[in-house]
């Protein structure tokens, strides 16, 4: 007789020794076909595991073919070569599968035995490796959940042959609701009860199979049920119970290919929209605006019906309530009430001054939880840097994956982005009204200037032109000098006054072109340009700047000054310009207050000259500053 120590190792099909009428050995692979312990098949009676059939096989009429069980329970010698049967394994609270049984005589730890080798009949269907094969490829190739779950449907109904098949996904907290679905006499329920053994499955992430009453089909249907992560559900239903001993391992096998699948088609889906989102959170222009696009991004995009912005706030050192998701409102109560987060009294402040994210699982076991009597299992808290933080919870423990914490630390880079820019905006907003209600008062200084000292020293220098026609006085060309002084005077105020007002668009301007367009009005000395370059600038104003530092050369320098412009660092990538002479130059004690207003070393200056060139200066962003020159005169640079 065969030795069936070496059989034992041999677990591709199922395995039992049986000795005086009960079981003394059982393999894995029987235990699984009878969905219990093997332990707890050792011992047993073989008709407490096995239900018979009469076999069929060998050369005799049927009826001297003794049946299996005689043979199993010893009353008939096994005949030489052993002998073919059918048998049903029984199940706990299922239907019995079908399976082969051939029975031999063995020796089994050194005593006569009978070894029982049952095989299930495997299901007919296609190439099952190149169908799973090319189900791989195509959803490699998916572009959304559809294209995932018609993938999925197809293969299961190819590979295993089932009747139906549904993929459903987790549409609120607490339901499961079909999106895809065969189309067959047989029909899956649109959404799965939360109190039942399917419910129950998706909860745990493993695969089971349950009644088909579960779903409210007929009990004696089979259900395969896999969870595909953490969203999704695989229903398959069969009337063909025997289908599913050798259907779990492939089902197994497809799903973890289709929930890797969905994982790549859900987090690009969710990326896009969240880059679309980002769209909306750069217009909006108020802090309680932004907070609202972040909450609705964080239900539609993310998934999170639970979901907050706090932001802090300084006067009352606390995490102040923006926006929450209507979830939330109903979860926490009728009034509705949203509470402050202060110091040391909750989990998101912890977070906050720590600029850590924090994921609890359990967190109504956490030390330091505001609310131990909490409903809420889960919780994410996401810092906004030092404006507040992104809160996300969950009913379900273990709830936020290592996806969404990504996802969420990528929504609230770009909220932290939003609020930032609405803060410079709303700066940029503010000195933008300060501007124009200066620029209201220069206007009005301006019309003041023009009219009420233009006009009245108009009226003076024609008076003065009919005295001279009268006669013939020495005092008169003070007069007129004087005269000419008060113009000057107003032309550099109301050239001052222009100073105050924003930019004009700007543009390339060719230094060189323009410094000789300002050099025409002088008809003294020398310009010599040593370096050409295109400076970024409104062009009047650098204009006046131009003009008012040449001038500023010719009236100090001495006569026929030789007045020099080139580049600060490299002309091909120039750092700033400079204007200098080959005058007496500028005492260093000097060298700040020749900027201020009215400050002049000339009897006939007006003062205003140095004042615009750094009022233009800044205008543009730029710092001027004088130094000594070359050839010892005055040298003005302009760091753009």
């Amino acid at each position: 007789m065969p030795d069936y120590r070496a059989l034992a190792e041999q677990d591709v099909v199922g395995r039992c020794v049986v000795r005086d009428g009960a079981l003394v050995y059982a393999n894995a692979r029987l235990a699984a076909l009878a969905g219990v312990d093997a332990a707890a098949l050792v011992g047993r009676d073989p008709s407490e595991v096995f239900a018979f059939d009469t076999v069929g096989g060998g050369d005799d009429d049927d009826d001297d073919i003794p049946d299996v069980r005689a043979l199993l329970d010893g009353q008939r010698p096994v005949p030489d070569g052993g002998l073919s049967g059918r048998v049903r394994i029984r199940r706990p609270d299922r239907s019995p599968v079908e399976a082969m049984v051939r029975v031999t005589d063995i020796e089994y730890e050194g005593a006569p035995a009978t070894l029982a080798v049952v095989v299930p009949p495997a299901p007919a269907r296609t190439d099952t490796g190149s169908v799973l094969e090319r189900a791989t490829a195509d959803l490699v190739r998916a572009a959304d959940r559809r294209d995932v779950c018609a993938v999925a449907i197809d293969t299961a109904t190819e590979v295993l042959g089932f009747e139906a098949v549904s993929v459903y996904t987790l549409s609120t907290v607490d339901t499961l609701t079909a999106v895809a679905s065969t189309e067959s006499d047989v029909t899956l329920p649109e959404t799965v009860p939360t109190d039942g053994p399917v419910w129950g499955a998706f909860l745990t992430g493993d695969t089971h199979v349950v009644s088909g009453d579960a779903c409210g089909l007929d009990p004696s249907m089979d259900l395969i049920v896999v969870p595909l992560g953490d969203t999704e559900l695989l229903v398959a239903v069969s009337e063909r119970e025997h289908r599913f001993d050798t259907a779990v391992e492939l089902m197994d096998l497809l799903a973890t290919n289709v929930e890797a699948a969905l994982d790549r088609v859900h987090r690009e889906q969710r990326l896009e929209r969240l880059h679309e989102a980002t769209r909306d959170l750069m217009v909006a222009e108020t802090e309680s605006e932004i907070a609202e696009v972040a909450i609705g991004t964080a239900r539609d995009v993310l998934h999170h019906d639970m979901c907050g912005v706090h932001l802090y706030d300084a006067d009352a050192d606390a995490l102040v309530p923006v926006a929450v998701s209507e979830r939330t409102r109903e979860f926490l109560g009728t009034d509705g009430a949203i509470p402050t987060l202060e110091p040391g009294e909750s989990l998101a402040f912890d977070a906050f001054e720590a600029g850590e994210t924090r994921v609890y699982d359990h967190v109504h076991e956490a030390s330091g939880v505001m609310d131990p009597t909490t409903n809420l299992r889960s919780e994410l808290i996401v810092p906004l840097g030092e404006r507040g933080v992104f809160l996300a919870a969950s009913t379900l423990p273990d709830y936020f994956d290592e996806t969404d914490v990504s996802l969420a630390k990528v929504l609230c880079a770009n909220v932290e982005a939003a609020l930032e820019r609405a803060e410079r905006e709303a700066a940029f907003r503010e000195q933008r009204a300060e501007l124009e209600e200066r620029n209201g008062r220069l206007d009005e200084f301006a019309s003041v200037v023009s009219h009420d000292l233009r006009n009245p020293l108009n009226v003076a220098q024609g008076r003065l032109e009919l005295a001279r026609e009268e006669c013939n006085s020495e005092h008169l060309a003070a007069v007129a000098e004087s005269h000419d002084r008060m113009a000057e005077l107003i032309d550099d105020l109301l050239t001052l006054a222009r100073q105050g007002r924003g930019l004009g668009d700007t543009e390339p301007v060719d230094l060189e072109t323009l410094a000789r367009t300002c050099w025409q009005a002088f008809d003294t000395g020398d310009l010599v340009v040593v370096d050409g370059l295109t400076v970024e600038a409104d062009r009047s104003r650098l204009r006046e700047l131009l003009e008012n530092l040449l001038r500023n050369a010719v009236e100090h320098a001495g006569p026929d000054p030789t007045v020099r412009i080139g580049a600060l660092g490299s002309p091909e990538d120039p750092t700033g310009f400079y204007v200098a002479d080959d005058g007496p130059g500028i005492p260093p004690d000097d060298r700040e207050q020749v900027f201020e207003h009215g400050y002049s070393t000339d009897e006939e200056g007006t003062g205003f000259g140095l004042a615009i060139v750094r009022s233009v200066a800044d205008a543009h962003g730029w710092e001027v500053r004088v130094t000594d020159g070359e050839d010892g005169g005055a040298r003005f640079e302009c760091l753009l």
